[in-house]
This record gives structure tokens, C-alpha cells and sequence, in this order.
């Protein structure tokens, strides 16, 4: 509000602060269910399942393409040494969800379900 000091404030433009309130605060909720449901399956070390799976890559990779955009949607090339897809992209989804998940997997099919998911839109 400050910023539009020492202007009149005028109601039409004044957002409904008791509703984001209640917004955050549902976000806020489902973000700790998320983590607690994801530690929990660390802990006791659960397999995550392949819809849990799919989503969290979702949402790594539609997280890289709003902010890091320079990394393009690729799932990379074939190495036949490495025996996995090696590009930016890939890469940087399988050390986040090694980071979230504590477990390092391949995703090549998961970040290819994605991408073809994208192109469908």
C-alpha cells in the first residue's frame, strides 16, 4: 500500500488481503504434506511410486523450464559408455530428484513422458 503513497488508494484496486491470507495458508499446508509425505518415504524407505515419481519430475521439470529456460526440454543423447541420455536438462532433473527422493535413478522414461506431454499441449 505504501507504494502507492500519497496517491488515494481507491477500493477497486485494493486486493482482498484476508483471502491470499487464507491462500498462503492452504499452500503452506499442502507444501508440508508434500515434504512430510516424501520423508516419510525416505525414512522408512518406501518405493515411490510411479505416479509419486511422474509428479515430482513433473513438477522439476516444469519448475527448470519457467526459470532456468536456457536448459531446452531434451531428454539429450544416447551414451553408449554411460549407458544413459546425457544433456542439461536430464542431468539437472535427476540431481534434483536425488535430492528430493535420496534416489538416484536414470528417469530417461519418466522425463520423456513429460516432454511428450508438453508437445501434446
Amino acid at each position: 500500500m505504501l507504494a502507492l503513497w500519497p496517491n488515494e488508494v481507491v477500493d477497486e484496486i485494493m486486493p482482498d488481503f484476508e483471502a491470499a491470507r487464507e491462500h498462503l495458508q492452504q499452500l503452506k499446508t499442502l507444501g508440508q504434506n508434500v515434504a512430510a509425505t516424501i520423508a516419510q518415504h525416505r525414512y522408512a524407505k518406501l518405493p515411490f511410486g510411479k505416479l509419486l515419481r511422474f509428479q515430482i519430475v513433473g513438477a522439476i521439470c516444469d519448475a527448470l523450464q519457467e526459470y532456468v529456460p536456457q536448459f531446452r526440454p531434451s531428454r539429450g543423447t544416447y551414451d553408449a559408455q554411460t549407458k544413459r541420455y546425457c544433456n542439461p536438462f536430464p542431468e539437472a532433473v535427476r540431481l534434483i530428484f536425488a535430492e528430493i527422493t535420496g534416489i538416484n535413478e536414470q528417469l530417461d522414461h519418466l522425463i520423456q513422458e513429460w516432454i511428450n506431454t508438453q508437445k501434446a499441449r
